[in-house]
Order: structure tokens, then sequence, then C-alpha cells
């Protein structure tokens, strides 16, 4: 078992030097010696002839003979300071001062208090990683939404909506060539023109997706800042296909003109179906599945809102067999499958929270609380967009090389890093797993740590500096195997912390003189708040002078 202990105190700051950015020229030094000032004095004798040199040492314990410092000095001699305190053996402990990151961040918003699935689905923690919006080079993802229509005026949706910038709208022209008629924002399947009707269906869904955020108006979104391309439709089959077709088209525009044309649309969702119906019915629908699949477009449905296990009775998208489509069912508070929702241990994949959700109305000011697997898709989209707009450089090479590989990697991450959920049966609550492929939860935290896991430089900080490298982790049982190189056999800080940083484990680690360099972590030594939740994803940082290596591996603390 592990042990349920959890200490923090300044000096054991560390692991946030694997995420924040370090300030040159301050140290904090843990002094084993009398007189400090003094010490520095002899040690930089040929700095202060050389140079005129700014020096602040400022003590910051309460004991009566002071061992912790903090050192500000030059910029210009902040790497000979560096280099004359870490070689000494008066120095117990040199770290750089290192700007922090507020762990669980919330935006102002006034209703986000209202908004209980963010705690569930980690939200807050995930929003620490990113809160959506283009790239750092300023790439654009989009979600596409198929529903009845939307109030695109609503107060808490400012500049959330796709722009076709190719397009002059009103004109009833096509002027990019597309094959539509002034879509400029969006597309109205019905009307076969860029008018975006509203409804109350519609902005329901995209108020939990992307309701701008952080703005002091109503609700956050999952996204801070997505883009939206809505696409209206009759309550119809042959209008879902239409809708899903002009998704592939924007899509291969997009990718066929190298982004100058079309739309960056990593996924598209709809909220609704067909009862008791079989996918054997409909192969055009669930064709275009696969057709969007291969342009790298993640497809999202809700099941129905019947209890009905629509493996046996049928459901319509549920019943896909794509691989690019993942069926969502609702769960509540207590990560429990909805009583009126579908299920199926072949085709409904997760539970996505939807019961009771404060989310947008169609009216410009108003909000309202509804329930059902119309709201648990949306906040899986959004989910989506937050992975793809992480800034992880190595994934999003991967995916622009191999859309349909990419577009299945989120897939696999979403379904794998859940969180355990149930469903009544006889009285009691049982694993969700008896009736879904995954039996979990959505977490955007583990999703997001999955995905950097997976690609390190997802991760500042945690790519490597210097020779020293950790080539692999392996897991045994209770023991982690951590093979490394390093340039030399000077100690190594080493610490294990979990997806929201919290300190698991800290230490040195003395390297092998000859031989494989390997280093192993008893599990079960690790140390946890016995308040929070086990997480599934992990991290070694390890740190050798100013040579650093980190790396992400799974593991269920128990």
């Amino acid at each position: 078992m592990i042990k349920r202990i959890f200490t923090l105190s300044l000096i054991y700051i560390f692991p946030v030097l694997l995420f924040g950015q370090e300030i040159k020229n301050e140290f904090v030094v843990h002094f084993s010696g009398k007189d400090f000032p003094k010490f520095v004095e002899n040690i930089g004798q040929n700095i202060f002839s050389r140079n005129a040199e700014t020096l602040i040492i400022t003590p910051f314990t309460t004991k009566e003979n002071n061992e912790y410092f903090h050192m500000k000095v030059s910029e210009n001699s902040a790497d000979t300071w560096y280099s004359l305190l870490s070689s000494s053996k008066e120095i117990s402990g040199l770290e750089y001062n290192t700007k922090l990151e507020w762990r669980d961040k919330r935006p102002n918003d006034p209703r986000v208090n209202e908004q209980w699935y963010l705690e569930n689905i980690k939200a807050f923690e995930a929003w620490n990683i990113t809160t959506g919006g283009p790239t750092e080079n300023g790439k654009e993802f989009v979600i596409a939404v198929i529903d009845d229509g939307f109030l695109t005026n609503h107060e808490d949706f400012a500049d959330i909506f796709f722009i076709n910038n190719n397009e002059i709208p009103n004109d009833g022209k096509d002027n990019d060539g597309n094959g539509y008629i002034d879509d400029y924002s969006g597309y109205n399947v019905k009307l076969q023109n860029g008018s975006i009707t509203s409804e109350t269906h519609g902005t329901n869904v995209i108020g939990v997706l992307g309701a701008r955020a952080n703005n002091n108006i109503g609700i956050s979104g999952i996204n801070w800042n997505v883009k939206i391309l809505p696409l209206v439709i009759n309550a119809t089959s042959l209008d879902v296909e239409k809708a899903l077709e002009y998704v592939l088209r924007m899509k291969k525009l997009y990718l066929e003109n190298n982004g100058t044309k079309g739309s960056n649309i990593v996924a598209v969702t709809y909220s609704g179906g067909i009862s008791k119906r079989f996918a054997s019915s409909f192969p055009n629908w669930c064709n275009l599945y696969n057709l969007l699949g291969q342009q790298g477009v993640l497809s999202i449905g809700a099941t129905t809102n019947n209890n009905d296990d629509v493996d046996f009775v049928g459901d319509m998208p549920s019943t896909c067999e794509s691989n690019y489509l993942i069926m969502v069912t609702n769960t509540d508070q207590n990560d429990v499958k909805a009583r009126q929702a579908g299920y199926g241990k072949k085709h409904i994949d997760i539970g996505v929270p939807g019961e009771d959700i404060l989310t947008t109305t169609d009216q410009a000011k108003k909000y309202t609380t509804e329930s059902g697997t119309s709201l648990s898709a949306p906040i899986l989209a959004g989910a989506v967009s937050l992975l793809f707009s992480s800034n992880c450089t190595a994934f999003q090479n991967f995916y622009d090389n191999s859309p349909s590989l990419g577009t299945l990697k989120i897939k696999e991450i979403l379904l794998q890093s859940g969180d355990p959920a149930y469903y009544y049966k006889s009285g009691q609550n049982a694993d969700l797993l008896e009736v879904t492929t995954t039996g979990k939860r959505l977490n955007i935290l583990n999703a997001l740590d999955s995905l950097r896991v997976r690609y390190n430089d997802c991760i500042p900080g945690l790519s490597e500096t210097g020779e020293l490298k950790i080539t692999d982790i392996l897991i045994l049982n209770n023991l982690a195997q951590v093979n490394y190189v390093s340039e030399n056999n000077a100690e190594i800080e080493l610490i294990v912390f979990d997806a929201l940083g919290r300190i698991l484990k800290k230490g040195t680690v003395s390297p092998q003189i000859l031989g494989k360099k390997v280093y192993v972590l008893d599990l079960d030594d690790l140390s946890l708040n016995n308040e929070l939740s086990p997480s599934q994803v992990l991290f070694i940082g390890m740190s050798q002078g100013k040579s650093k290596a980190g790396k992400g591996f799974y593991y269920n603390l128990k």
C-alpha cells in the first residue's frame, strides 16, 4: 500500500523546474557552513575583481543559524556563480529560483461553480496545461457541430465561430469554389445557404463545448477559445449525410490547398439520431465516418436517451462500425450512467457527464439546465480540441503526415485515459465495463497527460538538455526500472510527480560506474495526499548539474 503522506516546503519546489521558467541570476541555496556571506566573498573574489557585481543575499529561515538563502547576482556572471556554488562541498542544495504555474486554473465566469462536471472530468487541472485556441504558430483547430440551429449572437459566444475568409457573405455566390453558396460562417443544409437560424437544442450543445471562458460572463466552455463550424439541418438522415459531406469537403480543401482554403476540422459532433434502427439500413451514413476519419476528422455521436441496449435493439449512429467514431453515453455527478441513456458492450464507448448540465439557451442572455447524451457529445468534442491545442509538436507532425492514424491516436487516448464509471444493476452500482467498450468516464487531464507521455516534447522542461537522457521506463509489478545515460558519474537529483505536479518522491541517484545505468523505483514507496484521487500518469525527472531529463509512464496507484 502507498503511504498517504504529503509534505511541501519552499526548498522542495524542485519539480517545478521541469515546468517553469528559471530566473538564471537568482539561486536558492542550502548552505551547511557557518558564514554564508563570508563564504560568497571568498569564492567570488575573481568575479568582484573583474566586474561591478550586483549581489543580494537574503536568508529565509527563522533558525538562529540560517541555512537557506536567496542569492541574486548580475546576469552576466550568473553562470560563473552557479558553477562555483555547485562545485563547493559546503553547498548542500542549489536551485535556480523558478517561476511557478498556478494549479487548478479557474476562469472568472460567474456561473462556473454551477458546472459540476468540470470537477469530475478534471477540466480545471487540464486548463493549467491548455485552455484551447490556436497553437503557438497560429494553427487553428475547428470543431464542426451538426444540429437544428444556433443562436450565434448569444452573449457568451463572442468570436467562437469559424470564418471562411475565402467566401463573401450574402452575395449569393460560391466565391471559394467549394460547391456551397455563402458559407461564410457555417452552412444551413435546410436553406442551402449560410444563414444560421436559431434553435434551442443546438444552442444548448455549443454552450458546453465553446461558451467563451474567462470573460466574466455566464459559463465556461470546455475550450476557452474554440472555433466552431455550425451546420443547420432538418431532422432527417439525408440532412445528416449532407452535413457530414460538407465537413468532408471542407477538410479535403484544407489539406489539398495547404491550409489556404477549407477548414482544419479535427472533429465533428452530432447530438441526434434514430432509435431502434441498425447501421445495416444506413450504409452511406456510416461510411461517411470512415471517409472523414481518413482525412483526419474524428466523429462523435450521442447515443439514445432511452435505457436501451443498442447492441440488441439498435440505434443510429451508435451501431455504425467505423473506427473513427466515438459513441458516448450520459453519466451523472456520481459517475453513474443516467437511467435514461443508451448502453452497449459493443457499440457504446465511454461515459461523459450529461445530467443537470448548465448551458446556454436561445435567448441572448439566458442559461438553462438540461440533461441528456446531447450534452455529453459536445463535452467530448471540447476535449478533442484541447488535445489538438496543447502545442505538442511531435504529435502535430504525426497528425499532419498521417491524419488518419493521428485521428485514431486521439480516439485511443481519450478512451484509455478515463476514470472508472458505473451503471445501475439490480438496485446497486455495477462496473460500466459490463455495458460499454471501456467502462470509463472522460478525464481530460488524464487524456492530455497520456498525450504527453507518448510525446515528451508536450511537457515544457521534460525534453532533454545536456547529455542526461532517460531511455525507457519498464514496469514490473510494483517496480519501475528507469534506464538512463549520463555524461558523468556525478550524483543525480531525482523526483517523481503526478499529472498535477504533486511530489510523490524526491531523492538522489548515484550512477553506476560500470555497465548500464539503471535506477529501480519502488512504486509502493510513493507518497500521495490521501484527499486527492490517484493518477494514471506519473513523471520522473532527473537533474545532473545543468543537464535535465524526464519521461512519463502509466501506473495506477492503489
